[in-house]
């Protein structure tokens, strides 16, 4: 048998051929696993079998189904939660952990010009490293002379001068679990706004493996108008196909007493999901999930009553074409939902979701409404019904 020319190419010029697995096996059976997974949570749920069935045989949680209004809606215009469980995964392949690590993910960004979170360190195994400042490139000062609980005080101290607000992210995480904010003051340490003794903010990160810590980032006017409490995040929808990244759709999130510290929607936990026009960059109306499960649609946010439908969102195109050229520069990013808070002075990337959930989105437009976005996901192997793919 001849060999193949492109074997003899390597050895000519003597490059070692890769010839590790492409890892193929392992993505399915990572598959597998967050498909069975979802499943098990699915199944453990209390809600009537009926319900179950009619949401399941349709290939959606009941969760899904109720916020969809499927018993109304036609159901073969969403993207369904179980396919999208399983064939997720092997979208963006080994790309979605490196998309998930927050640290891995802001390093890489800073590097293509888009703005983030300024890093300050990260806390591994209850002890904090220090990330060099980029402007002079030293390290905050610590102290590594004294007891480990005395330096990490140092460190902290350190971080938190001048009254600088930290945020404390594990490095993989979603839905706003583990996030929290540490703050100190003439009054002594703040831990998500309350007053804390210092042992309790010192036992706290003694605690944490794996987190990232940046300074607090102010949002835009008029964000905070609408809900001062919490930072008001756009969750941006970009997807890559064959002619290339495109925003496929935007959210705007905003916080409630009841989801604080955060803004979180999903899952019944408080916070506001706000349609954007993506032509004109203006907020629709805004839906939330209340403790039944049942959606309610605002035009004002009910505690603040500030207005929200109408509101145009300040530097929403620079942002767009911020997330757009990472996309071109991140060729396996096939689809991601994008954290981006608002800034008056443009914006700020704080975290990319990959694979995300579509809950968010699709509960103001079905996905599969689009043609394009239809071809997407029918490409990638979840079910679409011939008539929808058509352009």
């Amino acid at each position: 048998m001849a060999s193949n020319p492109i074997n003899k190419l390597f050895a000519t010029y003597k490059i070692e051929k890769n010839v590790r697995p492409s890892g193929r096996f392992d993505l399915h059976a990572r598959s597998w696993v967050r498909y069975l997974r979802n499943w098990k949570h699915e199944s453990l749920k209390r809600s009537s079998f009926a319900e179950k069935w009619k949401a399941w045989r349709r290939g959606f949680e009941v969760g899904s189904y109720r916020t969809y209004r499927l018993d109304e809606n036609d159901y073969r215009i969403y993207v369904p939660d179980f396919q999208m469980s399983f064939y997720a995964t092997k979208i963006n392949g080994y790309f979605n952990p490196i998309m998930g690590n927050k640290l891995v993910l802001s390093n890489m960004l800073m590097s293509f010009g888009i703005e983030c979170a300024p890093l300050i360190g990260q806390i591994v195994g209850g002890q904090a490293h220090c990330f060099p400042d980029r402007k002079s490139n030293t390290a905050h000062p610590k102290d590594t002379s004294s007891t480990p609980t005395a330096s990490l005080l140092h460190t902290l101290e350190s971080w938190t001068e001048d009254h600088r607000k930290l945020v404390f992210r594990p490095h993989w995480s979603g839905g706003g679990e583990g996030v929290f904010f540490v703050d100190r003051n003439n009054d002594g340490w703040q831990l998500n706004g309350f007053q804390a003794p210092e042992v309790d903010v010192l036992d706290i990160v003694q605690s944490l493996d794996r987190y990232l810590v940046t300074e607090w980032v102010n949002q835009a006017e008029y964000a905070r108008k609408i809900f001062p409490k919490t930072s008001n995040t756009v969750r941006i929808l970009t997807i890559r196909d064959s002619q290339g990244p495109y925003v496929a759709a935007a959210v705007h999130r905003f916080g409630s007493s009841r989801s604080y510290p955060v803004d979180n929607f999903h899952q019944g936990r408080g916070g506001l999901s706000v349609n954007i026009d993506l032509s004109k960059s203006e907020m629709g109306k805004g839906l939330t999930v209340n403790s039944q499960g049942q959606l309610q649609l605002f035009t004002h946010h009910p505690e603040t009553q500030s207005p929200i439908e109408g509101v145009r969102i300040p530097h929403y195109d620079s942002m767009t074409n911020a997330l757009l050229r990472a996309c071109e520069f991140l060729p396996e990013a096939k689809i991601v939902g994008w954290d981006v808070l608002m800034t008056e002075n443009g914006y700020c990337v704080l975290e990319a979701n990959a694979p995300p959930g579509l809950v968010v989105w699709q509960v103001h437009q079905p996905l599969l409404a689009n043609p394009r976005n239809a071809m997407f996901f029918h490409s990638h192997g979840i079910p679409v019904a011939k008539h929808l793919r058509q352009t």
